[in-house]
């Protein structure tokens, strides 16, 4: 096949392969293999040779033990790096390409444990696959002569113990022998079958020196075969062409262009040294806008720019406030929150949202960066139907919180233990943990407060589509009616998502650890758990239910300003005109007022808005008339805040997608205000 083939079909290949791109590394290397033949795996040493790699057209990349060893240690290959020093090269490739990446394990760093520590490893790292080899763990170079192999039932234990520590079924376990050169053609093929009986997805067959050779092992084996074409071995260096005639589904350079930079450098450091100047060499240079054009550089730039644009307190030397009250210290595409009382989701207006949408089309909005067409909606509601049940071992320990536990705390330890029964084993799962969290926390919220306080154990599965619905269904023991699903539906619109507020942040703090998705959503919902974030709208319900009467209210709040007490529900650290979300929910309060011939409610909360407008011009936000439209709803005070977790779930989602997708650990650094320096006093000299 030549070039022009396999980039056509490298195109055609596109959409199937970037549909399914975050899930699987390893499954984008397995439709390659599948679909292009010979696939051409060229060797990159680090995250900007994968870039060049990727620029040119390659579909593959692959990570050498020798590069890692030579170029970041300057080692000899002969086993001296760690199974860590490769990972984090590993980790850095990937976040810089989309292209799979097969990885170099060597013998696999140790003991069968420490050959299935590599592969959790490797897979949360993002390779798409591994191969190991059957030399022992002091190896050579498959070229070198006085190579030593371990017996075949050595290393059937590596690859079963390879096989056996997958996280994600896709990624790729390759063998690699290297029998040939040192027990013949005959011996090799018979290693390779004995590897993949117990699992070998792929077979890397080292230092065959003849394209008959190649063709009789392709013949003897029946999964995908990797021929390794390196400069200066013992095998000829066989066109890809010559390859796929004979069968050969991979053709490796693992070290190609390692080596052409290596001659480069060379040349150039000579150049200097004889000629004192690089003049002569600039000819064989990457220019500089080469160089930016492969980095993307002027579009970081350009993003730089506008936020020096935006904050000139960048360029000042003035302290910062407290809290990183309006600091920037990130980029989100899920939500834009303005000053001018504007509120989008990925681009569409909440208030357009609120109105058209169901929160399940949001919930997808936000986790897919897209609105769901009909058949992906349904789909998608289908699937959140179908994980409502509660794990027996979660069950029972929400049965032993009494009522008297903080329903933030039930959450948050629910949260805490799905994921000892369900636990992420690569990121590949965040998907799927995603939907059984936005499926599940309404569950358990309904069913430890419904067990606590009424003594009931309800029944989670209900028939309702909706997440509003089957939260009233569960709370209620009947469906709701259309209004009441309507209302909750916005509700939950409202709350979804609102840009790095503190419990989204501390989700992205978590998550930038690579710590485990559940702990970053249980940092989520400590974090809104608390009285400076949740709360708000339980707090203003209390406010509300202390008056009986419109006037009673104005009294009484005027009392709390003038003795400086704070009035949960007004003012916004955004938002200084009004809340966009405000309006929304208003009018849902109003329409509850009315069909529940509300006589005092409804009406004590439009007076304490009018009064804290008139004398403080503070604006009411979103958990005001929240307050009051839980109340409508039947929903009990304690659960207004976890309302708002089940809601703020899809956003609390979005953003671990973002963080993980680039990640970069947030570590921000303070000013020291502490003590000059000074010694240390035994305790007898202190006074």
């Amino acid at each position: 096949m030549n070039k022009k083939q396999n980039l056509l079909l490298a195109t055609e290949l596109k959409p199937k392969i970037n549909a399914v791109i975050p899930q699987s590394a390893g499954l984008r290397l397995r439709i390659l293999v599948d679909e292009v033949r010979p696939l051409q795996l060229v060797g990159t040493v680090n995250a900007y040779c994968a870039l060049l790699a990727e620029r040119v057209g390659f579909q593959a990349i692959y990570l050498s033990g020798a590069g890692v060893a030579n170029a970041c240690f300057g080692l000899p290959d002969l086993g001296m790096t760690t199974l860590n020093d490769v990972v984090e090269e590993v980790r850095r490739i990937t976040e810089a390409s989309t292209l799979p990446l097969l990885v170099d394990a060597d013998t696999g760093w140790g003991n069968p444990f420490n050959i299935a520590r590599a592969v959790k490893q490797l897979t949360k790292a993002g390779a798409a696959g591994m191969h190991l080899e059957d030399q022992i763990q002091a190896k050579r170079c498959g070229h070198q002569a006085n190579k030593v192999l371990v017996s075949t039932t050595t290393m059937v234990e590596r690859i079963q113990s390879a096989v056996t520590a997958k996280t994600d079924s896709h990624f790729v376990i390759m063998a690699r022998t290297d029998a040939a050169s040192e027990l013949g053609l005959n011996a090799a093929i018979d290693r390779a079958n004995s590897y993949i009986e117990v699992g070998a997805d792929m077979i890397f067959v080292e230092s065959l020196t003849t394209l008959t050779d190649y063709q009789h092992f392709v013949k003897a084996v029946h999964v995908p075969v990797l021929a390794n074409i390196t400069e200066f071995g013992k095998t000829p260096l066989f066109s890809a062409n010559q390859l796929h005639d004979i069968g050969i589904r991979i053709v490796l350079y693992p070290l190609s262009a390692f080596r052409a930079m290596n001659y480069a450098a060379m040349a150039v450091y000579q150049s200097i040294r004889e000629h004192g100047s690089q003049q002569a060499m600039l000819e064989h240079m990457q220019t500089r806008e080469q160089l930016y054009d492969i980095l993307d550089y002027h579009s970081y730039e350009l993003q730089l720019d506008d936020w020096i644009v935006k904050d000139k307190s960048i360029l000042t030397s003035n302290p910062k406030k407290g809290g990183l009250r309006g600091e920037t210290v990130g980029q989100t595409a899920l939500s834009s929150v303005g000053n001018d009382a504007s509120l989008f989701y990925c681009g569409y207006d909440i208030v357009e949202l609120a109105e058209l949408a169901t929160y399940e089309e949001v919930a997808y909005l936000l986790t897919h960066g897209e609105l769901p067409n009909a058949r992906q909606l349904q789909d998608f509601t289908s699937k959140l139907k179908s994980l409502r049940r509660l794990p027996k071992r979660l069950k029972q320990v929400l049965e032993k919180m009494p009522a008297s536990t903080a329903p933030m705390d039930v959450l948050r330890t629910g949260c805490s233990m799905l994921g000892t029964l369900e636990p992420e084993q690569s990121f590949s799962d965040q998907f799927v943990i995603t939907q059984r969290l936005l499926a599940l926390l309404p569950v358990m919220m309904c069913y430890w407060y419904r067990y606590s306080h009424d003594g009931v154990c309800i029944e989670t599965e209900t028939d309702d589509p909706s997440v509003a619905g089957h939260i009233l269904h569960c709370l209620h023991d009947r469906p709701a009616d259309s209004l009441a699903q309507r209302a909750m539906d916005v509700s939950l619109i409202l709350y979804a998502e609102h840009e790095f507020n503190a419990s989204t942040f501390a989700a992205r703090v978590c998550a930038s650890t690579l710590s485990d998705y559940y702990s970053a959503v249980c940092a989520a919902i400590g974090s809104l758990s608390g009285p400076l974030h949740g709360g708000a709208n339980e707090a203003a319900m209390e406010l509300i239910s202390r008056y009986q009467t419109p006037e009673q209210a104005v009294v009484g709040v005027k009392d709390m300003l003038r003795h400086q007490e704070k009035v949960m529900g007004f003012g916004h650290a955004i938002y200084k005109d009004s809340d966009p979300r405000h309006a929304v929910i208003k009018q849902w309060s109003r329409k509850l007022s009315e069909r529940a011939n509300d006589e005092h409610i409804f009406a004590i909360s439009v007076a304490i808005e009018k009064l804290m407008w008139e004398e403080k011009k503070i604006c009411a936000n979103l958990d005001f008339f929240s307050a009051s439209t839980f109340h409508f709803l039947g929903i009990p005070r304690c659960l207004f805040t976890p309302i708002f977790v089940c809601s703020r779930m899809a956003g609390w989602a979005g953003h671990i997608f973002e963080q993980r997708k680039t990640n970069s650990l947030i570590r921000p650094s303070a000013d020291y205000i502490g003590s000059a320096p000074r010694h240390y006093k035994v305790v007898e000299q202190r006074h």
